[in-house]
């Protein structure tokens, strides 16, 4: 069965995962965890397809943040996986407090971590008050995803009750502000800092207010003088120029004359309401990042998420299905040309045309999933192109 609760960690924090997962046995939830040694050779393989999937599957990703798990390229694979088949993410941090890792997280890690809560149990005694903390969030985000759905403690008196025995009530969730913190809150400088532009939606109407169109010079000067030093300090200087190419290239496409309209849809929400342009920029950000660190994952997970990514379609996944259809290996290929029929159904004709090429391909495999996923779209204008491949 698919898990609720994915705990990752290194295997220095084993120890500490054993009584978190113990404690967590008397709810209702499937808690899963490897518990497979990494260091031995010959389980290493099906250890790293097991944690993928059952990350991709989860509800809840527990990270469980150390000195040592933030080194780990396998924590931080599967971190950014969870991130891009939208588990709910929670950081269980084996500290007292940010600043004890603030300085060794890379600026990847800072941006998936930097929006999220964050538990602390850190080195006191005082492990029973921290954990009751984590249970409330846990129940808090498992209402937003079952809200009809109960998980209680198991009575060792009623083992037959049901698993879902009462009613969770949306009021008697504490909220997730009152028990955990996020990265930021503990940088005052950084909260505060153009406090008042994370809250403005609309950052065309605050530099180009009668503008209909402006320059990308112009465009950028205005963004770097609004949060050049937000964003260097928070996350490196180096980011600031991620940033910015991404804003040139993913939102408005290269072009040097930019379009307001362009600017209002990628500043909508799911609802079509309006957002800060810098708020949807992070996390557009984190999405980019998340991507990129899953598609540099060893070839296992990447089958993994590519095959689960089809489920998904942002401009981020999209963008890199796309980028995986010129992969060398002809696997990723024809899983990413499936995926990419999947995730780009919403606009069936431009899908074809990207998948249209891959009818080309050297490996069969390959130009089957072609004709699969073209199949799937079921773009008439593709019907002639296929029969003249076969």
């Amino acid at each position: 069965m698919d898990p609720d609760i994915v705990i990752s960690y290194d295997i220095k924090d084993l120890p500490f995962v054993e009584r978190l997962a113990a404690e967590l046995k008397p709810y209702d939830w499937k808690v899963w965890y490897d518990k497979l040694p990494s260091s031995i050779n010959s389980t290493v393989e099906y250890s790293t397809s097991q944690r993928g999937q059952a990350v991709v599957k989860s509800k809840i990703f527990l990270m469980v943040l150390s000195l040592d798990s933030i080194e780990n390229v396998t924590c931080q694979n599967e971190l950014a996986l969870a991130y891009v088949t939208n588990s709910i993410i929670i950081p269980v941090a084996r500290i007292d407090n940010f600043k004890e890792l603030g300085d060794h997280l890379n600026s990847g890690m800072k941006l998936m971590l930097s929006k999220l809560n964050w538990c602390f149990f850190g080195k006191s005694d005082n492990f029973d008050k921290k954990f009751k903390i984590l249970i409330s969030s846990i129940k808090a985000d498992m209402y937003k995803i079952a809200p009809m759905r109960c998980f209680t403690k198991s009575s060792s008196s009623s083992p037959n009750s049901s698993k879902f025995a009462t009613l969770f009530r949306q009021n008697s969730v504490i909220k997730e502000s009152t028990v955990l913190k996020t990265y930021k809150d503990t940088d005052s400088d950084d909260s505060d800092c153009h406090s008042d532009l994370e809250v403005d939606s609309n950052f065309w109407d605050r530099h180009f207010p009668c503008e209909t169109s402006i320059s990308w010079d112009i465009f950028k000067q205005c963004f770097l003088v609004d949060y050049e030093e937000q964003i260097s300090s928070k996350y490196s200087y180096s980011k600031l120029a991620f940033f910015i190419n991404m804003i040139f290239r993913d939102i408005f496409h290269c072009e040097q004359k930019l379009d307001r309209e362009v600017f209002n849809q990628f500043c909508q929400n799911e609802n079509g309401d309006s957002e800060s342009f810098y708020n949807k920029l992070q996390q557009y950000a984190v999405g980019y990042h998340a991507m990129k660190q899953v598609f540099n994952m060893d070839s296992q997970h990447r089958l993994t998420a590519i095959e689960n990514l089809g489920s998904y379609s942002s401009p981020a996944v999209l963008h890199f299905l796309e980028d995986m259809l010129h992969e060398s290996d002809p696997n990723i290929r024809a899983v990413a040309t499936i995926a990419l029929a999947k995730a780009g159904k919403g606009s069936k004709r431009e899908t074809a045309e990207k998948i249209l090429p891959m009818l080309q391909d050297k490996d069969r495999i390959v130009r089957e999933s072609a004709v699969l996923s073209l199949g799937k779209l079921k773009d008439r204008s593709c019907v002639k192109a296929i029969i003249d491949r076969w």
